[in-house]
């Protein structure tokens, strides 16, 4: 396996990277860049989880899939 999952970037208003998190089970996770200050380019970074119930990204959910270091590798090679 990969130190990473593989991500797809989503273009719009705010920068998004979407990914799989294979464990117990899929999870569909977004890690989300929004933008704080443009002039000192300044952004706020979230990882949240597709809901699928609701059609929409919560960072509320805890979804204990064992893969955790995967997933950090995965917001890290978002990064750069």
């Amino acid at each position: 396996m990969e130190n990473h999952y593989p991500v797809h970037y989503q273009p719009g208003k705010e920068h998004e990277y979407w990914f799989v998190s294979i464990g117990k089970r899929n999870v569909i996770k977004c890690i989300h860049f929004s933008v704080v200050d443009l002039n000192t380019q300044l952004y706020n970074l979230s990882l949240v989880d597709w809901q699928i119930e609701t059609l929409s990204l919560s960072d509320k959910i805890i979804t204990n899939n064992g893969d955790t270091s995967v997933v950090l590798n995965t917001v890290a090679y978002g990064i750069f």
